[in-house]
């Protein structure tokens, strides 16, 4: 792996180089968003995970690092490193000509001014460049997605895959397996199999049966929003679907639904 301070060159001359640093705890669509509207701007882009003695995080500096090296794999020109002390200082040691700051609303703008204010008054050369986030990820934080976790909330349209994975590990203490698959491909036993041997080694172990939640939704569950739910499917199917206790009739909403092309 080529070292952050090594030079660049393609026919004589060097190349342009900039930096983006975060926390990274976690990234973020947001992080990412920024890093990919950077990417064409230079020869090599640096993705600095910084280290604050002032901070807590709840990730270390190397699964950061990871996460973040896992999350930009798909962009060749990009290079995950960490860094302790001034950003500007890292800039100028290791020959960076930019600094990469993204923007989401004037809150960060005012905030951004004044750190380039104090990265210029350095007298090091090193310019800074803001990249406005598009309206769809200007809500996303790492403190915003951690916080969602805590509440079980969704986080898919806010970290990726493997980031989503080890904030529900890390934080609910949580490993979600997907089972599906085609009628009689033996979800059933292979699911009872699994939390069997789960007891076994002592894991604590959820089965969680869409078929079964659907069935109680259908059913006569009292909570307002099935009521709402068995509503809608009755003004959307018909009457008849409805039975006197206020369930659904699934085996008639089945026949309609699968008897029409």
């Amino acid at each position: 792996m080529r070292a952050a301070g090594e030079a660049l060159w393609y026919n004589g001359t060097a190349m342009k180089k900039g930096i983006y640093a975060f926390s990274g705890d976690p990234i973020t669509f947001g992080h990412v968003h920024v890093i990919e509207k950077a990417v064409p701007l230079y020869e090599r882009l640096y993705v600095a995970v910084g280290v604050n003695p002032d901070k807590s995080y709840l990730f270390t500096l190397e699964e950061r690092e990871e996460m973040a090296r896992r999350v930009l794999g798909h962009l060749p020109t990009v290079e995950v490193c960490s860094f302790r002390g001034l950003l500007v200082d890292f800039a100028y040691e290791h020959c960076i000509d930019e600094i990469v700051r993204g923007l989401r609303d004037s809150t960060d703008m005012e905030y951004e001014v004044r750190t380039k204010a104090i990265n210029d008054s350095q007298r090091l050369g090193i310019s800074t460049i803001f990249i406005p986030c598009d309206d769809d990820k200007a809500h996303i934080a790492s403190g915003a997605v951690k916080a969602l976790q805590r509440e079980q909330g969704l986080i898919h349209e806010y970290v990726p895959l493997y980031v989503k994975q080890k904030l529900e590990e890390r934080i609910s203490g949580q490993f979600i397996v997907g089972l599906t698959g085609g009628i009689s491909t033996g979800k059933t036993l292979f699911a009872r199999l699994l939390a069997e041997e789960a007891a076994r080694r002592g894991i604590e172990c959820h089965h969680l049966d869409l078929d079964q939640n659907v069935h109680y939704i259908l059913g006569p569950s009292a909570e307002p929003r099935y009521q709402l739910c068995r509503r809608k499917l009755i003004e959307r199917f018909g009457s008849e679907i409805a039975l006197p206790d206020g369930a659904i009739n699934r085996r008639r909403l089945g026949q309609i639904v699968f008897g029409d092309p």
